[in-house]
């Protein structure tokens, strides 16, 4: 965490105590606060900084990423010989993005930042789905055993005419949210630590103004025994449609373009642009910027090194989504629980906050 100055000067940074509580006072007049991430995903590391434009406004917020190729954190081996002798022609997941059959071969688990990880397994006709906790700290290898996959999965009823495009929470690892497909059955582990939730995605809808599309989503508890409720998906409107259209062609000509969203829908609670552009200086870098469904958004600034990358950098894509979450709360309850639940390991998943709420996203593209 910086507090800094709007051209990016750093004022101070962040000091804890001891025991990891925070000891720094912001200094006098400080209106420019960021954090900086680092993460890792299939070998690229994306180093992420999340900027608070003026925080004494909580709903408005910046983030800027860059990507390279470069990984520079833990690697953790997972020694499967032990496993693949005992559970012959069984599949293990969470050690990559693929579900693999078990071979006495070690499987390297690359830059695992986390102390703990969920690994998963299936005996191929998924009459037996286990789920167990592996403790990856100490940098050692580690040897699964079947002894070790304790939670029992409780199989999700999906009615297939409803969920073709379903998708649910598979396991929660420290880059976010990791998906399952529904062309699979899904499965729920009862654990005290873990809470899941439906996803089902609706049919995309593209428009002839506006290269855009719509998807809906529902967000319901699972219970514990696999059963869930219908989904109702949200359709695209009129109004909506001539919004995104009018606010495209503001977007196009204007340096800061506004916005009106809540009074043609007023499910939408968020809206979200992107800049997206690649410079020799900086390489990958994205800008997104959050906020509430009225306004305008400001202009960039990120240091005099990343303005220079804008200004030179072709083509630059601008990205609109538009969110309808339905959640029950104010806006800044619903910004703290998406934080909350994107840097948490396992986080302890207040599905009632979010339960039978309806996500409608509008996408949009538009390049220069």
């Amino acid at each position: 965490m910086i507090f800094h100055r709007q051209d990016g000067r750093v004022l101070l940074e962040l000091e804890t105590d001891s025991e990891g509580v925070l000891s720094t006072k912001w200094p006098k007049d400080t209106k420019h606060l960021s954090f900086i991430k680092i993460s890792e995903n299939e070998g690229e590391m994306l180093r992420e900084i999340i900027t608070w434009a003026d925080i004494s406004e909580h709903d408005l917020f910046e983030k800027v990423s860059f990507t390279s190729s470069e990984c520079g954190c833990q690697q953790i081996d997972f020694d499967l010989t032990s496993l693949a002798s005992s559970n012959p022609g069984y599949y293990i997941s969470g050690l990559t993005n693929q579900r693999e059959i078990v071979t006495g071969t070690t499987i390297s688990s690359l830059c695992n930042s986390s102390d703990s990880t969920l690994l998963f397994i299936d005996n191929g006709s998924e009459q037996d789905v286990r789920a167990g906790l592996f403790t990856t700290d100490d940098g050692s290898i580690v040897i699964p055993n079947d002894s070790d996959f304790k939670l029992a999965g409780d199989r999700i009823n999906l009615p297939n005419s409803l969920y073709e495009q379903s998708l649910t929470i598979f396991h929660i690892n420290q880059n976010g949210q990791v998906m399952s497909q529904s062309s699979k059955p899904m499965y729920i582990f009862s654990h005290d630590t873990l809470k899941y939730y439906l996803n089902s995605e609706s049919n995309t809808v593209a428009s002839s103004e506006f290269n855009w599309a719509t998807h809906s989503n529902t967000t319901q508890i699972i219970e514990m025994s696999g059963d869930i409720e219908p989904y109702q998906p949200i359709d695209l409107t009129t109004a909506l449609e001539a919004a995104v259209t009018q606010f495209s062609e503001e977007a196009t000509a204007t340096v800061s373009p506004s916005f009106e969203f809540a009074s043609v829908d007023p499910r939408i609670d968020q809206i979200q642009f992107y800049v997206s552009w690649r410079d020799p200086s900086n390489g990958k870098v994205q800008w997104r910027f959050n906020g509430k469904t009225s306004g305008s958004f400001p202009d960039f600034w990120l240091g005099s090194q990343v303005q220079q990358g804008v200004a030179g950098a072709t083509p630059v894509s601008n990205y609109l989504q538009l969110n309808a979450t339905n959640f029950s709360g104010e806006y800044e309850a619903y910004v703290r629980y998406l934080h909350q639940a994107n840097r948490n390991i396992y986080t302890d998943f207040n599905t009632d906050f979010l339960s039978n709420s309806t996500y409608f996203r509008v996408d949009g593209i538009l390049d220069r």
